[in-house]
């Protein structure tokens, strides 16, 4: 189900900085998806047919146990077909990707399998083909998947359980079937968190997440899953990385939220993180920061610049979404805002589309009724 958004609230935002940003792009199209019932977004990608492919989760209004959602729409934001799956515990999808044969894969997590990370390859038309679960013996979270260039898949998550805690690679074949399997150890009692993988130029991974105590935390592997470097960020105030990608210049840059390792009633700013090939520190920018704001994605864009997604909390404690553009020096270019004045809404995802547009997805209220919604929006390509 869908509903066309005519509500939509857009406004120069992150003031004092909105004075040196320049009008964003228009907005082509938003639509809300129901589900069940309610829905949640966390990831949109666009297909190899101009269309999009978004996950989340979703269930009927009266439950407090989601389901995976899986929504394919075509270039307009009509659906196309949605589906859930899940059983009588707590599911969520994290992550999609579309894969080559044209069908796709979805990460999330199977609560009836101890917190599993699960695997669902689907058709072209989202009928399901296969599942599988991904666990060692305790609880794990899967929060990204990409298939790599051998046809299989790459999960990143987190292990928590036994004598075991850290970050956690998986690397299956083109089934979904587990080749290897790394953790990256933190002390035990720590609860740190892979949100956001990729893949390097040389034929490994790049992972973001937090680290106990010593915030943002990147580390780079070779295609084995072997450390080449790790590094952590909390010494700037770092706390949180949820999204890393490799730039054109072999470097990486990493949105999440900046501020206070210790006190989580400090304010956070949403982050964005440059480094070089080797992790050292290239520059730092920030924006926001009033409230408990956050940067959830970034994607580097056809000029070299960066687009973000996340989400900014006002004095009346109002989210609202929040979609950034900066040049490849991190200055600001311009700022938009998705939702109203008084709901709980965020961006979770931003993907730049092969006409230099951006597509973005989240959480978004129905303000007729309350009603969470997963929301995909449209926007045209930026002209300076």
């Amino acid at each position: 189900m869908l509903r066309r958004v005519i509500w939509l609230g857009v406004a120069a935002a992150l003031l004092p900085l909105a004075a040196l940003a320049g009008n964003p792009p228009a907005i082509e199209w938003v639509h809300q998806f129901y589900g069940q019932g309610e829905a949640d977004g966390v990831w949109v990608a666009q297909t190899s047919d101009g269309g999009y492919i978004a996950t989340g989760a979703t269930m009927p209004v009266d439950s407090i146990r989601p389901d995976i959602y899986l929504v394919k729409v075509n270039p307009r934001g009509t659906v196309e077909w949605e589906r859930s799956f899940g059983g009588p515990d707590w599911d969520e999808g994290k992550g999609v990707v579309q894969t080559s044969d044209g069908g796709y894969v979805v990460v999330g997590l199977d609560a009836g399998h101890l917190g599993t990370p699960t695997l669902i390859k689907v058709d072209s038309a989202g009928e399901e083909l296969w599942q599988r679960f991904l666990s060692r013996d305790s609880c794990e979270w899967g929060h990204a998947v990409l298939q790599t260039p051998d046809g299989g898949f790459a999960v990143g998550g987190y292990k928590s359980g036994g004598d075991t805690t850290g970050l956690w690679l998986v690397k299956t074949d083109s089934l979904g079937m587990q080749f290897w399997d790394r953790i990256y150890q933190t002390l035990y009692g720590d609860q740190p968190n892979v949100f956001s993988i990729g893949l390097t130029s040389d034929g490994g991974y790049i992972l973001t997440g937090e680290k106990s105590g010593q915030g943002l935390w990147l580390i780079r592997t070779d295609s084995l899953g072997g450390v080449m470097w790790s590094e952590t960020y909390g010494d700037q105030k770092l706390a949180h990385g949820y999204s890393v990608v490799q730039t054109a210049d072999s470097g990486f840059v990493v949105t999440g939220a900046g501020g206070s390792l210790t006190d989580q009633a400090d304010p956070s700013v949403i982050c964005l993180l440059k480094v070089d090939a080797q992790g050292n520190d290239v520059w730092r920018r920030e924006f926001g920061g009033d409230n408990m704001d956050c940067g959830y994605s970034i994607r580097q864009t056809a000029d070299g610049g960066y687009v973000v997604a996340g989400i900014v909390v006002d004095a009346g404690n109002s989210n609202d979404a929040i979609v950034v553009k900066t040049n490849a020096a991190g200055a600001l270019q311009w700022t938009t805002r998705l939702g109203t004045d008084v709901w709980y809404d965020n961006a979770r995802c931003v993907e730049q589309t092969t006409d230099r547009g951006y597509v973005v997805c989240g959480y978004m209220t129905d303000p007729s009724d309350g009603r969470a919604t997963l929301y995909i929006a449209k926007f045209a390509p930026y002209v300076q």
